[in-house]
């Protein structure tokens, strides 16, 4: 009998720490998320296209006659994400959440 309760007990602390585990598969993954804003230009055959991160990055793509030429990099040294977003929306650029 006092076999029978021993694993008794064990199956229950078993099944409460499988059950605890389990409840942490139910909630949703967080998703890391931030703004980006980009802007396109076209002057002529030659296209511009910015695009920053609020995390500092920024990629500036050149095109031009079939040759494009992308260039990457940190404004966060220099400029603050206020003034990056206020420049790109102000060049009627858009931004969202990515």
């Amino acid at each position: 009998m006092k076999t029978l309760r021993i694993v008794a007990m064990f199956i229950g602390v078993l099944g409460t720490v499988f059950g605890l585990n389990s409840c942490k598969k139910d909630e949703p993954e967080k998703v890391d998320t931030q703004e980006c804003c980009s802007a396109t230009s076209t002057e002529g055959v030659v296209s511009y296209t910015t695009k920053a991160c609020e995390d500092g990055t920024f990629t500036y793509t050149y095109s031009s006659g079939g040759t494009t030429e992308t260039y990457t990099g940190d404004f966060s040294n220099d400029y603050t994400w206020a003034y990056v977003k206020g420049d790109i929306i102000s060049s009627n650029g858009s931004c969202g959440q990515e």
